[in-house]
């Protein structure tokens, strides 16, 4: 039987001006391009909520742990690329925060399981659900909104003409 070890919940790595990636705790990824740095930098990946803001809002419940990047306030030349692997199919977005701050979601894209997101500094970031309400295979997208409170569909367009009245008749008057 093969020996299996606990899984580290923090990494760091030296990364520097030709850049490189970092692979932390969970397949969590920061991609750091060439030009991004200035020197050889210490780089930074825990699972960690220390520090970080309260829970994100009822309507978006965590995909992911909070991770850490640190160091916290690191700005780079060029914005790095974080990349955390998500449950497949699962509608996500990308939140981040700084120490002291609120969660903010962030532009993120989806491909293959894993959410992306580039950033100029580190922080806090985590995933989180677009939607609270699970999936099903005829409707991956389903709304939040409950379909009570869902708009009427908009009205039927009336027809241009009137009918004309039973009494009326298109028949000249006969004339004097």
């Amino acid at each position: 039987m093969p020996e299996t070890f606990p899984q580290a919940s923090a990494v760091t790595a030296q990364i520097g001006p030709a850049g490189g990636t970092l692979t932390g705790p969970g397949g969590v990824q920061v991609v750091v391009p060439p030009g991004a740095l200035a020197q050889l930098t210490t780089l930074g990946i825990s699972r960690s909520a220390s520090g970080a803001p309260d829970a994100l809002p009822q309507d978006n419940p965590a995909a992911s742990p909070i991770y850490e990047f640190t160091p916290h306030g690191l700005v780079f030349d060029i914005p790095v690329s974080i990349r955390i692997p998500i449950p497949a199919n699962a509608a996500a977005a990308a939140f981040r925060a700084s120490p002291g701050e609120d969660w903010q979601v962030n532009d993120t894209t989806v491909t293959n399981g894993v959410a992306e997101w580039q950033r100029n500094s580190f922080s806090f970031g985590m995933i989180a659900y677009a939607c609270t309400k699970s999936p099903t295979p005829a409707n991956p997208y389903p709304s939040p909104i409950p379909r009570a409170a869902r708009l009427p569909p908009p009205p039927q367009p009336r027809p241009l003409h009137r009918a004309l009245p039973a009494t009326h008749s298109a028949t000249p008057a006969p004339g004097p």
